[in-house]
């Protein structure tokens, strides 16, 4: 609605000096008629369009003169800030005061048709002047403008009534299906702690957007249906809820041809899972000759990968992560890490209060190599940085730096902290 008014105040300002520059055509024997309302229309229709565009390159230029700081320019953003508010409350107290569908779509309409009708006005106007219109509005022809706008104008109304009335209808219904799958989903995923874990893993990996995630109709959609999701354990289960939220599409999970693939692509390697334990939400799983300690670790190690290697350099650079040996850490030697082959080779899920992620090279029954991955900080909630150590004992932190400091363990003190607290034996 504010559009329509900058629309006609513009205008007022521009329609006359158009008018009085037009006026020595009337001189014209030749430009009469049909001519005359070309040129005319030629003339004013740029003009007219120009309407749209200037006040906000006006306004936008005082904006800059006078810096988003000054009160005017504050009192204008809010000027707006306040109209929309005032609308969505409108719309708000409409749906929820119990009163009819059709008055609330009207109310939510109606600027829209109101600015339409005034926009019109100025076109038919702007191309005949104002006596042309008294003198011609007795000839048929003439009328035909006039009906073109106000059939726009009705089948607009109609069509937005119905498609919104439409919309309300399959709203409620919709709202109860969404609420009923989404408790199906929730219930059947399971226990989620391993998960929430890697939710946290990935959020400070700078994968996820941002936390909490608001689970909408799309997201319950990319679960599949009832036989698909049964077919899944439990962790992929509730990784297919928010995977193609990654911003990373090599972790993200889909179904092609009956089999789970990371990637999206039938190309890459199937996922098979291996129900050792039957209560397990997230078993082993391997992909291609690649076995891992559990599903999600595979997401794990693809991350890690990401970060710590440059195949994606806008997440290297906007993640900033300090590779490091804990020598360079810590004063004592390696013989005094508790942090060894044998804990990299055990097959429990967890060391020293860490969560730990493995998966073993196999060629038919021979396991050619292992690697392992240790997260020290950054799968809960109130850790605010990723550390991970590898089986080579690399250390790849996210800490900020500590400005002005130039060893390694006064700039980076909280990753210090954690391997001497996790790393080297007590």
């Amino acid at each position: 609605m504010g559009y329509a008014f900058i629309l006609c105040g513009t205008a007022a300002v521009i329609w006359p000096p158009i008018d009085f520059l037009l006026r020595p055509l009337d001189a014209l024997p030749w430009a009469q008629g049909g001519i005359k309302l070309l040129i005319e229309g030629i003339i004013k229709l740029p003009v007219f369009l120009l309407t749209f565009v200037m006040p906000f390159l006006v306004v936008e230029m005082v904006a800059g003169l006078l810096g988003e700081a000054s009160f005017i320019v504050r009192a204008y953003r809010q000027c707006w800030v306040g109209s929309d508010d005032l609308g969505n409350l409108l719309r708000s107290v409409g749906r929820w005061s119990g009163l009819r569908v059709v008055q609330w779509i009207g109310l939510i309409f109606l600027e829209c048709d109101v600015a339409l009708l005034i926009i019109g006005g100025i076109c038919t106007a702007w191309i005949w002047s104002s006596e042309e219109i008294s003198a011609q509005l007795g000839e048929g022809f003439s009328f035909w403008p006039l009906c073109i706008l106000l059939s726009v104008c009705l089948g607009k109304w109609c069509l937005l009534t119905l498609g919104e009335l439409m919309y309300v209808l399959l709203l409620i219904d919709g709202r109860v299906g969404y609420l009923l799958r989404l408790l199906y989903v929730i219930e059947k995923g399971g226990c989620w702690d391993r998960c929430v874990s890697l939710i946290h893993y990935l959020k400070h990996s700078r994968l996820l957007p941002s936390l909490p995630i608001v689970i909408t109709a799309y997201d319950l959609q990319q679960v599949g249906g009832r036989a698909v999701s049964s077919s899944r354990p439990q962790a992929a289960r509730q990784y297919s809820l928010f995977s193609h939220r990654l911003s990373d599409k090599s972790a993200r999970l889909s179904r092609v041809k009956g089999e789970d693939h990371l990637g999206g692509s039938a190309d890459s390697d199937a996922l098979t899972y291996f129900s050792i334990d039957l209560g397990d939400p997230d078993p082993p799983t391997k992909r291609g000759k690649y076995v891992f300690s559990a599903f999600t670790d595979i997401i794990v190690f693809l991350v890690d990968k990401q970060v710590t290697v440059l195949t994606d350099p806008l997440l290297y650079f906007s993640l900033r992560p300090h590779l490091t040996h804990p020598s360079r850490l810590i004063n004592l030697p390696p013989s005094q890490y508790q942090l060894t082959q044998d804990a990299m080779l055990d097959s429990g899920r967890q060391w020293n209060g860490c969560r730990k992620a493995v998966y073993w090279w196999v060629d038919e029954a021979n396991v050619l190599r292992h690697w392992g991955i240790f997260i020290l900080c950054g799968d809960k909630a109130a850790d605010e940085f990723l550390v991970c150590v590898d089986h080579r004992l690399e250390i790849c932190s996210t800490e900020p730096p500590v400005a002005w400091k130039r060893r390694p363990d006064e700039r980076y003190p909280r990753t210090a902290a954690l391997i001497r607290q996790k790393v080297v034996a007590a």
